[in-house]
């Protein structure tokens, strides 16, 4: 039964971007706060201030990466879940910071293939300097929790 939920929670990474010290930015950390938290959830759980390159073989370790990260707010105000693919470009050079996309692009590069990926943002609306949450991406943070969750449960539920 244990080497099972290995081998599950070694086909998921979630991947909480953003910097905590800064109000809502810290919204993903949060959120896989939560994750780390639920018992039910099988996957891995990693946060980090910023996507870098070295994270590229990382990503490759898992079958698939949900990226975490606070966005300003649109109309509705509600988390946002998109696919990603690894951009089609050469990848970027080693710089200070990537986006999900180049980052998988690193990916590929280094192994030709990557992960499937998601990317899960949460609307935000204060980015002081600070450790609370704004209530928009506390609920943000709890709703991005349950999709992730909801998400990976039906990855394990089909294998």
């Amino acid at each position: 039964m244990e080497r099972e939920r290995l081998r599950q929670s070694r086909s998921l990474l979630v991947l909480a971007f953003g910097n905590p010290l800064r109000g809502d930015d810290g919204a993903a950390h949060y959120a896989a706060q939560l994750l780390e938290g639920n018992s039910a959830f099988p996957g891995t759980v990693l946060c980090v201030h910023q996507l870098t390159p070295d994270l590229a073989a990382t990503l490759n370790a898992y079958d698939r990466v949900i990226f975490l990260d606070a966005r300003l707010p649109d109309v509705n105000n509600e988390v946002n879940v998109m696919r990603l693919e690894a951009e089609t470009a050469t990848p970027p050079g080693l710089g200070h910071t990537l986006s999900p996309a180049q980052l998988l692009a690193i990916a590929r590069a280094l192994d030709g293939q990557v992960p499937e990926a998601w990317l899960i943002t949460i609307p935000a609306e204060e980015f002081a300097f600070g450790f609370s949450l704004s209530p928009t991406a506390l609920r943000g943070a709890q709703e991005a929790a349950r999709v992730v969750t909801a998400m990976a449960l039906d990855q394990v539920s089909s294998i």
